[in-house]
């Protein structure tokens, strides 16, 4: 049961990357650039290595995906005030306009995901979804420190 668990996280993850890949093709975006702007948006200013670390992804990925976003015209980079090694990003007015369509996407998504579960038991769901994610975290941490 427990090897069998990664192997459905996984199909999840690539079958919402799927799905999402057709509604930002749409806008000209590419599969990785709505997480990038989704955590923008709830961070709104944030340098991009503190995105990387929220997102935990490699900031290599992140430079390519944020270029290409700022070439798009759906966030700046601005000197930081506090640090001026670091730029603070900016979601731009069609970046903002592109956020509420995102997060319907995403909701209609796992709305027709979860539409037989009881309320209750999507929480729960969720709930030991974020609990198991800080536990992977952990443990890849003590393996593997920074």
């Amino acid at each position: 049961m427990i090897r069998l668990m990664g192997k459905y996280i996984s199909i999840l993850y690539r079958q919402e990357q799927r799905h999402m890949n057709q509604v930002v093709q749409q806008y000209g975006l590419g599969p990785s650039s709505y997480n990038f702007l989704l955590c923008l948006a709830a961070n709104e200013g944030a340098s991009q290595k503190q995105l990387c670390e929220r997102m935990l992804v490699d900031e290599a990925i992140a430079t390519r995906a944020m270029k290409k976003l700022e070439e798009q015209g759906f966030i700046t980079r601005q000197k930081d005030r506090n640090d001026l090694r670091c730029y603070a990003l900016h979601l731009t007015e069609q970046g903002r306009a592109i956020i509420p369509i995102l997060q319907a996407s995403l909701q209609d998504w796992w709305t027709t995901l979860t539409q037989d579960f009881p309320a209750e038991d999507s929480e729960k769901l969720l709930a030991q979804c974020e609990q198991m994610t800080q536990k992977a975290i952990l443990k890849n941490q003590e393996i593997n420190p920074l």
